[in-house]
This record gives C-alpha cells, structure tokens and sequence, in this order.
C-alpha cells in the first residue's frame, strides 16, 4: 500500500470557528498523521499522510462538519515522506 501525502488550503470564514479543534478530531477517526493550522492569509491548511481512501473520508467528513465556512478548498497531492506519528494543531 502507497501512503499519500495531501497538503490541503481550506479557504472561507474557516479562522475562529473552530475549524482546527474540529479537524483534529475528525483526524482522530482516522488512520492518518499531519496536522492543521491557521495562515497568515486566513486560511487553514492540512498536511497529511495516509492510505488514499482514508484521505478521501478525512477530507468527506471535513468538508461534512465545516461546510458552512468553506467557501474552496485546494489539494496537492504527492507522495508520503513519513516521519510523521500522529495528528495534531499547529500554530
């Protein structure tokens, strides 16, 4: 199985509403490793690493729990580089 690595822009009103807290606990569910944290910009970004069907839920239960605040969201998609070992809030 090839682990992927998702580097997500999560754009909107996603800054104090909880977005990170309720990301990190959505990741919890999930068989995945990264973390989110807020931009200077306003946006909120995820890095994370895991099977790809697992992104997919990950990023579905996302967009699910937040849709209110989203207004796009963004993915680059490359290969894991690992070192990670759990998920957690950035900054």
């Amino acid at each position: 199985m090839k682990l992927q690595r998702w580097e997500v822009i999560f754009e909107g009103q996603v800054q104090g509403v909880g977005f990170r807290f309720q990301t990190l606990t959505i990741a919890k569910r999930h068989s995945v490793q990264g973390w989110v944290e807020n931009l200077a910009d306003g946006n909120v970004q995820v890095v994370v690493e895991g099977d790809s069907g697992e992104l997919d839920r990950l990023l579905a239960d996302i967009q699910e729990k937040m849709d209110g605040y989203i207004r796009a969201t963004r993915i680059e998609r490359s290969q894991a580089v690992g070192g990670l070992n759990q998920f957690e809030i950035r900054r």
